[in-house]
């Protein structure tokens, strides 16, 4: 599967942990997102306050299913269908999600993916272990395999320790992450033996005031943050060896979706995206939402979880003279179902001169949505 520099920096946004367990969901995302990007994205690593929740509807979506085309090269094209199953418990907690990748080329190469994901749950709806099945072949015949385990403690109904196990093509690497709090609730410290790093949050109620990162070599490093007055992050500043820069800018519309980001390295443009959206609820919660009794770790990025559905992204690439200039366009048409969630949605990104580059379109199935 082929993804632009700005799917990679929505996938690595999300915390490392993330990455690891989650390898179909963010594809899914990156499909979602459908952002694109001229620079690698900026390094990911713990930053703001994210908006606040939107409560889900009781609907559950049960099936996701797309199909869509693309360009692997100047000479080679791809088709490609995916579908996600979900599964839940009398409770409505999501128990299982299980997904199939299928891409064909025009050079008669194909790939695949498979996972699985089942996760328990204790009486009181907190998520206890899961365990998730990776397999793919790429176009070349190269084939990878990768599973994991987790399990999760909580004290005060708070989640305090993951433990997990990873085998990737039979490596296996066991690590955890542990959280500690102040008596707000707030995450004060996240570490994880992964890397054998941690970060340091301070709060002023329910504002970040400053975070730092300690890697293994007990480096330290505290980019600049700054909010509105929502809390919601409106720029980061992380400084590099030799003094150079990467900045973020972000913007808001009044539900707290992200219609504007700005990159700026060395204080010169780089890159830039803009959203616009409908008023209906995006289904994303519904397949992703936060877990019971697990914490929002701030970021250098807003973290992922639009409330509504796009309807259009416009990327741009910086000129010579600093410049912003139209680089490519993704329009979003929603069909929606009474509860007014998007069933079908056709996806159609534009070069900068309006041609047609790929397209795709999603389907989602839905239960308890009458």
């Amino acid at each position: 599967m082929k993804t632009t520099d700005a799917d990679q920096y929505v996938l690595k946004s999300v915390f490392l942990r993330k990455n690891i367990l989650c390898i179909v969901l963010l594809a899914a995302v990156s499909f979602l997102a459908a952002c694109s990007s001229n620079d690698d994205p900026a390094p990911a690593g713990p930053g703001p306050t994210t908006p606040p929740p939107v409560v889900p509807s009781v609907c559950k979506v049960t099936t996701q299913t797309a199909s869509g085309t693309g360009r692997e090269s100047a000479t080679i094209t791809y088709t490609y269908t995916y579908t996600i199953n979900y599964g839940y418990d009398e409770r409505g907690n999501q128990t299982s999600m299980s997904a199939t990748y299928k891409y064909s080329y025009s050079d008669g190469k194909t790939a695949n993916s498979t996972s699985s994901t089942s996760r328990q749950f204790d009486d009181n709806d907190f998520l206890i272990s899961s365990v998730m099945q990776y397999a793919s072949t790429d176009r070349d015949g190269v084939a990878t395999a990768q599973s994991s385990s987790s399990e999760y403690t909580y004290q005060n109904d708070r989640l305090s320790k993951e433990t997990h196990s990873t085998t990737n093509n039979g490596k296996v690497k066991d690590y955890n992450f542990t959280y500690e709090y102040n008596t707000d609730g707030r995450v004060t410290k996240a570490s994880t033996t992964y890397d054998n790093s941690y970060t340091k949050f301070e709060w002023n109620g329910d504002k970040l005031q400053k975070m730092t990162r300690v890697d293994m070599y007990g480096n330290s490093t505290s980019p600049f943050l700054e909010f509105n007055t929502q809390g919601w992050l409106t720029k980061s500043i992380e400084t590099f060896g030799g003094g150079s820069t990467d900045e973020m800018r972000y913007e808001y519309n009044a539900e707290g979706d992200n219609i504007r980001t700005e990159r700026h390295i060395n204080a010169k443009p780089s890159s830039a995206w803009t959203n616009e959206f409908d008023t209906k609820e995006n289904p994303f919660l519904l397949m992703y939402k936060k877990y019971k009794g697990h914490p929002t770790v701030p970021h250098t990025q807003p973290e992922y979880a639009p409330k509504h559905n796009l309807t259009k992204s416009t990327y741009y690439g910086a000129s010579a003279t600093g410049q912003w200039e139209v680089s490519s366009t993704t329009i979003y048409t929603n069909d929606y179902n009474a509860r007014n969630f998007p069933i079908d949605v056709i996806v159609k990104t534009l070069d900068k001169n309006g041609v047609q580059t790929s397209s795709y379109r999603t389907s989602y199935q839905f239960m308890d949505c009458q």
